[in-house]
């Protein structure tokens, strides 16, 4: 009698009720799907500075702030984002990214002259030697006069770089 009871009790539910067992997957199919995860990964941290780079016109379309002298409208290990120098069209205000013997530097323009400009860190005093027009890199992207960046993320960039 009691089967008979239990038999029509599980009759009576649809089959999406039943509790199905779950399958294991096998070692081949979690190395498989780390790989695949580690295969994103790459493509997003080496492929979206490609494409920003060609989207922005400039090999170098972000760069980590790396100390004050651009406080307080950057700070260090701020990250900014660059497109490509039109240098017929600089001016007075603009953050320029520019090459120098020690590496890039991100400072304002404070002169524009005819093959080079001058340029200043928000907090220093004095300005920076003349820059030729040809070592600035890129302009950084703003909105009004503030650059646009992201705190705190190049922190993680510079202690990978070990600075």
């Amino acid at each position: 009698m009691r089967n008979m009871k239990e038999q029509s009790i599980s009759s009576s539910f649809p089959n999406s009720f039943k509790v199905a067992k779950k399958k294991s997957k096998g070692l081949g199919a979690k190395t498989r799907n780390w790989i695949i995860y580690f295969a994103i990964i790459f493509a997003i941290t080496i492929g979206l500075p490609k494409l920003m780079a060609f989207g922005l016109g400039t090999p170098y379309p972000m760069a980590t702030i790396t100390s004050g002298s651009m406080w307080p409208a950057l700070n260090s290990g701020d990250l900014v984002f660059m497109r490509g120098a039109d240098k017929a069209s600089f001016k007075k205000g603009q953050v320029v990214v520019f090459s120098s013997p020690n590496g890039l530097v991100i400072h304002r323009i404070e002169e524009v002259r005819s093959d080079t400009i001058i340029t200043r860190g928000d907090a220093n005093i004095n300005a920076d030697a003349p820059v030729n027009k040809n070592d600035v890199l890129g302009t950084a992207i703003t909105f009004g006069k503030t650059p646009i960046k992201i705190p705190y993320v190049g922190k993680l960039v510079m202690s990978i770089r070990g600075r």
